[in-house]
């Protein structure tokens, strides 16, 4: 019999985001960073907490005034309160961005 682990991860923080390219461009190009705080629990450990940084670069293809498309490529460095470990590692991530309004200059 097979053992399944299922993992939750409730991830909370502040970040900063710039765009390189002018506002009324379709494409624009953005690099970010972020503090992370971490809930993670699974039925097979209890509740911990983690912490730590992200950076992400990627671009955005602006599918009306409200809508566009994100990808992206990122470092996460994420450590265990209480514990020496850390977690390093590489993400990637396709997402939407909504805009309640975009203005155009």
């Amino acid at each position: 019999m097979a053992i399944v682990a299922i993992r939750i991860d409730l991830i909370f923080g502040p970040f900063f985001r710039y765009y390189f390219l002018p506002v009324n461009n379709r494409v624009n190009l953005f690099s970010e960073s972020a503090y992370l705080l971490t809930l993670s629990k699974s039925n097979l450990s209890k509740l911990e907490s983690l912490q730590g940084f992200l950076i992400n670069v990627g671009s955005v293809i602006y599918l009306n005034n409200i809508v566009g498309l994100e990808f992206t490529l990122g470092y996460t460095l994420q450590y265990l309160k209480g514990n020496t470990g850390t977690l390093n590692y590489f993400r990637s991530g396709i997402g939407f961005q909504i805009h309640l309004e975009k203005s155009n200059d």
